[in-house]
């Protein structure tokens, strides 16, 4: 006759604990366990296939271990973090279940590309429209890259604040004027202002 396992959310009688009861089953899953949370180390980010995972490696009751984690949404690991692991019911994979010191400063994360194209001499990147045209070319100019805009009127919309930066800023019209357009004060600020 088998015995009747008690939920480990449930109070733990006088005899035998929940967690003792739990402890007692066997594992039937192939990651390792995390019964209780536990300090762990994050030594890698980028598993081979799946997302939303990290390695993370700890010291538990059969030494040192190193296994991907679950991570939850929202929650940011990073190489050498420190997070707290540990396991829940219905999931055999270990869970980062935060990261400790989170209020300590880290140096920004780097960006990341996702992905790249390589343009050999002569090539451009294309992107075409719903039709098969190609509405959007860049190329490698004579002074750095070149974004091309290639069919008709280009509207660009935003609800917030559109701000450009660089060292240096041309507008050029080639083939008539152009058109400066505001709801409130216009301000020019600069060392010189020179109007012709």
């Amino acid at each position: 006759m088998r015995k009747a396992v008690r939920d480990p959310l449930e109070t733990p009688g006088e005899t035998s604990s929940a967690l003792d009861e739990l402890l007692a089953q066997p594992v039937v899953a192939s990651a390792p366990r995390v019964l209780a949370p536990v300090v762990g180390l994050c030594v890698a980010t980028d598993h081979p296939t799946l997302t939303g995972r990290v390695e993370i490696e700890w010291i538990g009751d059969e030494g040192r271990t190193r296994a991907w984690a679950l991570g939850l949404l929202g929650v940011g690991v990073r190489v050498g973090d420190r997070v707290l692991l540990g396991s829940a019911r219905g999931c055999s994979e270990p869970i980062v279940m935060g990261v400790l010191d989170g209020l300590a400063e880290r140096p920004a994360a780097p960006s990341r590309a996702v992905a790249t194209a390589k343009l050999g001499a002569g090539e451009h990147l294309s992107v075409e429209d719903s039709r098969g045209r190609e509405v959007v070319r860049v190329t490698d100019g004579e002074h750095g890259p070149v974004v091309r805009l290639l069919h008709g009127d280009v509207a660009l919309e935003l609800d917030g604040r559109l701000q450009i930066r660089a060292h240096e800023i041309k507008l050029e019209a080639t083939l008539g004027a152009v058109e400066i357009e505001a709801t409130h004060d216009i301000r020019l600020d600069g060392e010189v202002i020179h109007l012709n």
